[in-house]
């Protein structure tokens, strides 16, 4: 496990803060979240996910704005859902694949808000 949590603490870098682009009166109703991983392919070796052949360097930023603890709960999960995705990739990663991968995470990500925030 100290193996495991060192590559964690190097592979894993998420940056994540909230900011809005929103008036100040509405600011508290929704604001926006980001998740920025440098290195794709180093997070997934250390989640032992095994991957097909992804072109490098891989990296992932996305941004999701909304209901605070809906696009906090995406900035959170989006690279262990992508990470599932990619894995059930056969052969070389194509942009096709690529785009399914982050649809299908996408929607996946959805499904959870959707049960864990009802309305």
């Amino acid at each position: 496990t100290t193996q495991f949590q060192s590559a964690m603490a190097s592979a894993l870098h998420v940056y994540s803060a909230g900011f809005t682009t929103r008036d100040s009166e509405n600011q508290k109703k929704a604001n926006a979240r980001h998740v920025l991983i440098p290195n794709l392919l180093a997070v997934a070796k250390a989640m032992k996910k095994i991957l097909p052949d992804l072109a490098t360097p891989c990296g992932l930023f996305a941004v999701f704005e909304g209901e605070p603890l809906a696009s906090e709960h995406c900035a959170k999960n989006m690279h262990i859902q992508l990470l599932q995705h990619l894995s059930k990739v056969e052969g070389k990663v194509t942009d096709t694949s690529l785009k399914r991968s982050l649809r299908g995470a996408l929607v996946a990500l959805d499904v959870e808000v959707q049960e864990k925030l009802p309305g």
